[in-house]
């Protein structure tokens, strides 16, 4: 099953299921996926964890219940898998600030949760595109190998820069901060058909730097955050993927008030922890301004 299909069918499956006694472990074996893969995969795509939007899911759809009949607290809870009445009404408090009898008293507006859509415009060949986000980045610094790359072999060239010196050159760098990440950062270039790569690493600081280095210093920034995630190893992302990213990428200043790419650059991260043999994640950053 292709990922966002699976994606698909799980956000689906919960939605039509929050009457049956939703659980993870009926939701993994549905998918024919082991519980904790099921979990990876879920925050991975939408940072939060599953029981929570699972539990977030239950407490809107008892809302009509709630607010349309005169079914007693312990009826609604049972009906949607919560074993005692306590334990749906110290849900419900946390989600929505007070308790199902006082929400029937008051007729308070409360915000929900709605379910998770997909956007098309997500869907890549090997995997999926989440985001964007607007994030705050903290300052680092980078050290790694330069690249001039051409704007019309972008792509290709990029991937095989970055598998090169992760395999080659990350070990040989010393202040590393955490040697399982790798930043591929891009510098944007005036009034020229090239850009400039560097496949990197963080560092504390520059000292003793081997040479043949290049040394960047990214200040704290606002940026457009997207997450890709794939269905193959993260040192398989190829100018395939690439260039399906870049699309999807390339259509969001189009849709929002923000301008991308200030400072002339930007950058993916990949922290290779994030790789279980099944699934990888890559961030794409670009730091952005108010039009």
């Amino acid at each position: 099953m292709k990922l966002h299909s699976f994606y698909e069918k799980l956000l689906n499956t919960i939605e039509d299921t929050l009457e049956d006694g939703t659980t993870i472990d009926k939701l993994a074996g549905a998918l024919f996926v082991s519980p904790v893969h099921l979990q990876r995969l879920f925050k991975a795509a939408f940072e939060v964890p599953l029981a929570s939007y699972i539990r977030s899911r239950k407490l809107a759809a008892s809302l009509d219940m709630l607010l349309n009949s005169n079914m007693a607290i312990i009826d609604i809870a049972n009906s949607y898998g919560f074993d005692h009445a306590q334990s749906y009404i110290r849900a419900f408090k946390s989600e929505f600030g007070l308790t199902p009898g006082e929400l029937r008293k008051t007729g308070q507006i409360i915000k929900v949760k709605p379910p998770i859509q997909i956007l098309p415009g997500s869907k890549l060949s090997e995997g999926m595109l989440f985001g964007p986000e607007i994030v705050f980045v903290p300052g680092f610094n980078c050290v790694g190998r330069k690249y001039i790359i051409p704007y019309f072999s972008e792509a290709e060239i990029v991937a095989k820069a970055g598998r090169d010196f992760w395999l080659q050159d990350s070990h040989t760098i010393p202040n590393v901060v955490n040697p399982n990440v790798y930043i591929g950062l891009t510098k944007l270039q005036q009034n020229v058909r090239y850009s400039i790569y560097t496949p990197s690493v963080c560092v504390t600081d520059f000292s003793n730097i081997p040479a043949g280095f290049e040394v960047n210093v990214i200040p704290s920034c606002y940026c457009a955050r997207f997450r890709y995630i794939g269905e193959h190893h993260y040192l398989d992302i190829n100018n395939e993927i690439a260039r399906g990213m870049y699309e999807v990428i390339d259509s969001f200043e189009e849709d929002t008030g923000y301008a991308m790419y200030d400072y002339g650059i930007y950058f993916e991260r990949i922290d290779t922890t994030d790789y279980d043999g099944t699934f990888c994640k890559m961030e794409w950053f670009s730091p952005v301004r108010k039009k």
